[in-house]
């Protein structure tokens, strides 16, 4: 199964470095991308968007695969499909689903609900079978008491 973020055409995190957010969707656990969010608060988050090298079908999508350096992890992260509007470089924004991870380092994935998502979808006007074009990755507080979240791994499968 492909990772669809590895080859994303464009990365951009709200928070940092832009390129050191790509190390997360390298796919070597050796490299690392550290955010400091200020504070634990669920409310404190990072968003890491993603432009896909070409648009995938929502309905593709299998997992959210992560692994965070333990004592260092989002309490959620919440997945968000985009879609490009026609003619314009506005996108609309769908959250898909919300994960909730353990604080460890270990490999965590978690599976995308299919109804779930086609009802989420359905309620915004789209379809499970539309091709998206962004994929981006909020991930909301920290188990940190400073704030900081360490990412070895953040990555969407898809079939």
């Amino acid at each position: 199964m492909p990772w669809l973020l590895q080859d994303a055409a464009k990365v951009k995190a709200s928070i940092g470095s832009s390129k050191e957010a790509r190390c997360a969707f390298d796919g070597d656990e050796e490299t690392v991308w550290t955010v400091e969010l200020g504070s634990p608060s669920i409310s404190a988050h990072v968003l890491v968007a993603s432009t896909l090298s070409a648009p995938r079908r929502v309905e593709t999508w299998q997992a959210l695969e992560c692994i965070f350096a333990g004592g260092f992890s989002p309490i959620r992260i919440v997945t968000l499909a985009g879609f490009a509007r026609e003619g314009s470089k506005e996108v609309e924004w769908i959250e898909v689903q919300e994960s909730y991870p353990r604080d460890g380092n270990m490999q965590q994935s978690f599976a995308y609900e299919p109804e779930a998502v086609a009802a989420t979808l359905r309620a915004r006007g789209k379809r499970s079978t539309d091709a998206c074009t962004h994929i981006a990755l909020r991930l909301d507080g920290s188990t940190d008491g400073f704030g900081r979240v360490i990412v070895y791994r953040l990555n969407v499968l898809a079939t």
